[in-house]
């Protein structure tokens, strides 16, 4: 029992350690936290296991308990200082007395009964206090539920929106009366003992052993497995789904913070890395006034993250693209443009108890992820101009109601456009989509997906999908078997996004010839700039993480040219087949030495 009360005793309470020392006090512990208030009072949790871990937020029956959730913070307060006493003292016998509220105060002396006593505040067991909201996106059982965070000390000021987080803490009813004569209000919070931001990477044996097989496969079996089982229900458009995953996957990540990190009881699932990893590539700590590591943000020379714009014709299988990507990435946000505004693509302000506090847009909360727009072109020009910080600084300059701030907006856009049947290449994308050049020079990526009237590529798509309907034999069964669901390659990409990829010599100088080609050849209706070069860099780092290299090769610079050039944004300076460049590597070869002798690259 002095293990016990020693570990009791400690700043910080290690669950892991509490269960093994005492499995039934522990069990009490987490089912009825009241009995335990002195000992918890100003502490802090670690070695949290995952049974603690909720599917949805907790309910009634949950008060009192400790529990864990994840979710994604929509809003946070100011940072107010909580447990602020009020120091009373007699100018004449010296007399001090300390009391908690300001109603206590009073101005008469209990020893000598004088009537000379000053009051004054005292910060010295202040503490500081902060009200999160989050909400778990993506979760069906929890739908558009959200739930209170109160976060205190060392959890204060140190997470904001957009931000996805695992919260350990102790179920609490909160009770407010706004008006005199109202019933009271009364509503669940969580009181947090540990906060943590989450990095979900949860590889079962199966994905495991697949993702060794793959590795020993070579660069075109790697693309065309991911290619075919990415949207496998869609035919063809080779060149769009590797553009999409390649815009997801990025570039090089150098985006600096620090993470605290949670521990959870191995023993209980060892395959689980449902843990916050503190990557050294990417920790920048620093200690605030008590000394307490915070988080940090602050801006990087380039962006590693792509955007895509989607054109082309109705029933073409734009959103049913975009569906798939929002299934390989956490987190996912959908937004449409008809009916979506510039404060809920980016944050609003709202009053809250005479407070004014800023609630995040689905930018903001697409942070390190994915924000799709369907109907990109239904926005209007104030809503659209909200996004030119966005995706190119990667950050959200906001000043509202007295509150100034930048939150971080790390994210990928995917757009999708609708055009008329009259649209044709040799039209200014710029007027014919309404969208300024600024922010249409700002997507890496343009492709057009249209209705062409082709009688071989109809009955190839008709046959696809009338197979979805049908019973498959086993040879049809035999060939979907080899391709990986959408679970899989989000466990993929989630494994190989933060991977540092180096670049040499011969990359660069590929990329810098057909830059300069593309310069000296440009036709009016083309939008070629410095963005473009670094859009190429991107796509070339992207790719090599894809067939898992941490070095670019030639190959990756030219893959990054032929998925540039197959879209609409550009005339194209050689002629080939999209659905076969990617995954045939005779015709690869063939269409390379094309470009090579085009651009006058030495071999």
């Amino acid at each position: 029992m002095e293990n016990i009360k020693d570990l009791f005793g400690k700043q910080e309470i290690n669950l892991i350690e509490l269960c093994n020392l005492n499995p039934e006090l522990a069990n009490k512990f987490v089912l009825n936290t009241s009995l335990y208030k002195k000992n918890l009072k100003s502490k802090s949790l670690y070695g949290i296991p995952l049974a603690l871990l909720l599917n949805v937020f907790p309910k009634a029956n949950d008060i009192s308990k400790l529990v864990s959730i994840k979710g994604t913070i929509i809003r946070s307060s100011n940072v107010l200082l909580k447990n602020v006493e009020y120091s009373i003292e007699c100018t004449e016998c010296d007399w001090k007395k300390t009391v908690l509220s300001e109603t206590d105060i009073t101005n008469v002396c209990e020893t000598c009964m004088s009537n000379n006593c000053i009051a004054k505040q005292a910060f010295d067991n202040a503490i500081g206090h902060q009200t999160l909201r989050i909400q778990d996106i993506g979760n069906p059982d929890t739908l558009s539920d959200t739930l209170e965070i109160s976060a205190e000390g060392k959890w204060s000021g140190r997470f904001f929106p957009g931000e996805r987080i695992l919260v350990t803490g102790i179920v609490k009813v909160n009770m407010i009366n706004n008006k005199v004569g109202e019933k009271i209000k009364s509503f669940l919070t969580l009181h947090a003992l540990n906060i943590a931001r989450i990095d979900d990477i949860v590889l079962t044996f199966q994905e495991e052993k697949l993702f060794d097989e793959f590795k020993n496969y070579d660069d075109f079996k790697k693309r065309e497995t991911i290619l075919k089982s990415f949207g496998s229900h869609i035919y063809g458009y080779m060149n769009v789904k590797l553009g999409l995953i390649l815009a997801i996957i990025g570039g090089n990540n150098n985006l600096g913070f620090s993470e605290n990190k949670i521990e959870i009881n191995e023993t209980e699932n060892r395959k689980s890395k449902n843990i916050i990893s503190n990557d050294e590539n990417k920790e920048k700590l620093s200690e605030n006034l008590n000394g307490d590591k915070s988080f940090v943000c602050f801006k990087t020379d380039r962006r590693s993250s792509s955007h895509v714009l989607l054109v082309g014709d109705s029933g073409t299988g734009k959103t049913q693209l975009m569906g798939c990507c929002l299934q390989i990435i956490k987190p996912a946000i959908k937004t449409n443009g008809l009916g979506t505004s510039d404060a809920g693509l980016t944050t609003c302000a709202i009053k809250q108890g005479g407070e004014w506090n800023l609630e995040a847009g689905a930018l903001v909360l697409a942070d390190c992820g994915l924000c799709c727009i369907d109907e990109f072109n239904s926005l209007k020009t104030n809503e659209k101009s909200g996004l030119l910080e966005v995706m190119e600084q990667q950050t959200l300059s906001v000043a509202k109601a007295g509150l100034v701030t930048c939150l971080n907006a790390r994210c990928s856009i995917v757009a999708v456009c609708n055009v008329n049947n009259n649209f044709s290449l040799k039209n200014n994308l710029p007027e014919f989509l309404n969208i300024s050049s600024p922010l249409i020079s700002r997507f890496d990526l343009i492709f057009g997906l249209f209705d062409d009237k082709n009688y071989q590529n109809d009955i190839k798509k008709t046959d696809l999908v009338l197979s979805r309907f049908t019973v498959h034999d086993e040879k049809e069964s035999a060939k979907k078997s080899n391709l990986w669901s959408l679970a899989t390659i989000r466990s993929y990409i989630k494994l190989i996004r933060n991977n540092k990829i180096e670049t040499n010599f011969v990359v660069n100088n590929i990329l810098l010839k057909y830059y300069n080609y593309k310069r000296k050849t440009k036709s009016n209706t083309e939008i070629i700039t410095i963005r473009m070069l670094e859009s190429l860099y991107r796509l070339t780092e992207a790719h090599a993480k894809i067939v898992s290299r941490n070095v670019c090769t030639s190959e990756d610079a030219y893959i990054s040219i032929f998925v540039y050039e197959s879209g609409i944004s550009c005339n194209k300076i050689c002629k080939f087949d999209s659905d076969r460049i990617f995954i045939e590597p005779a015709y690869f070869k063939g269409k390379t030495n094309e470009l090579i002798s085009l651009l006058e690259i030495e071999k």
